[in-house]
């Protein structure tokens, strides 16, 4: 069965923007910029076809259409988030792992 799915990026941006009714404070907590915070969402709008967000100076609000998606995409993502957590055998990620040549390590670190 083929999925007909949006840009998935774009659905975090969504529940991450709606939750802080904020684009500044969905990119900080994303690691992103305001502006690829707004592009994205924009982008998931016109997929959809229907504005999530009324946009007015530096105000963010939902409107009826982002009220209706923004619990089922957080539910969505909270669904996804568990089933990852589950898969049998997961080990977590919690250290980054660094390999370098010698010559540049030794340099780098120098």
């Amino acid at each position: 069965m083929a999925y007909r799915l949006p840009p998935l990026k774009s659905l975090r941006l969504v529940e991450a923007a709606g939750r802080n009714a904020s684009f500044k404070k969905a990119a900080a907590e994303l690691g992103l910029t305001p502006s690829a915070v707004s592009h994205g969402i924009q982008a998931l709008e016109d997929w959809l076809g229907a504005a999530l967000f009324a946009r007015d100076g530096n105000v963010l609000t939902l409107t009826e259409a982002g009220r209706t998606y923004l619990p089922q995409i957080r539910d969505a993502l909270e669904r996804i988030a568990r089933a990852s957590d589950g898969v049998p055998g997961r080990r977590p990620s919690g250290r980054l792992s660094v390999s370098a040549a010698p010559f540049f390590g030794v340099r780098w670190l120098a």
